[in-house]
């Protein structure tokens, strides 16, 4: 039995490509799930137990709580899509090509906003979720961890490693051009 160098990347990038594509229908169809059968007021408050919250979210507020999470969850998804893209390309063929250069470069680019979106948002929603508190009594939570510079650091690597394939891909361009 011999070893095909080929097969082994080939078959996990055939794998991610369907887990991505399985996620970029599961997410959405559990958070509609969520929706319908939870009560978002009551799980947005249990989301922020740190903030002192005087009433749950209503009317407006519940709203732009919900418009918040959803610039989220697009970008999410906008992400998973380039993913997905890229273990599609992989599972076709190893060799780097400029597509792939430039959704790897793309997906760094969205995890970054991904991070700058998610501290922004929670402090937003602390702000919304504390708004009917009495003045003085408002909180505005913002919060950096080691997950931001972790996500951070990964998508800086995607976006140097999609740029690198794309001068690699453009060198082989060149060279086929040659032969």
């Amino acid at each position: 039995m011999s070893y095909d160098a080929q097969s082994d990347p080939r078959r996990m990038a055939t794998f991610l490509a369907w887990v991505s594509t399985f996620a970029l229908f599961a997410y959405p169809a559990i958070l509609m799930w969520q929706l319908l059968t939870r009560d978002l007021s009551q799980a947005y408050v249990e989301a922020f137990p740190a903030l002192t919250i005087a009433a749950p979210p209503e009317g407006w507020r519940l709203w732009s709580l919900l418009a918040l999470d959803a610039i989220e969850i697009a970008v999410t998804l906008a992400i998973l899509w380039q993913v997905r893209c890229i273990f599609r390309a992989f599972a076709h063929s190893a060799e780097p090509t400029a597509d792939v250069a430039r959704r790897l470069s793309k997906a760094g680019m969205l995890l970054v906003l991904q991070m700058i979106l998610a501290v922004l948002v929670r402090a937003g929603e602390s702000v919304l979720l504390t708004l009917a508190n009495a003045p003085g009594m408002r909180q505005l939570s913002i919060s950096l961890g080691s997950t931001d510079l972790a996500l951070l650091i990964a998508a800086g690597l995607l976006i140097c490693t999609g740029r690198a394939l794309a001068h690699g891909a453009a060198a082989m361009a060149e060279n086929r051009g040659f032969i």
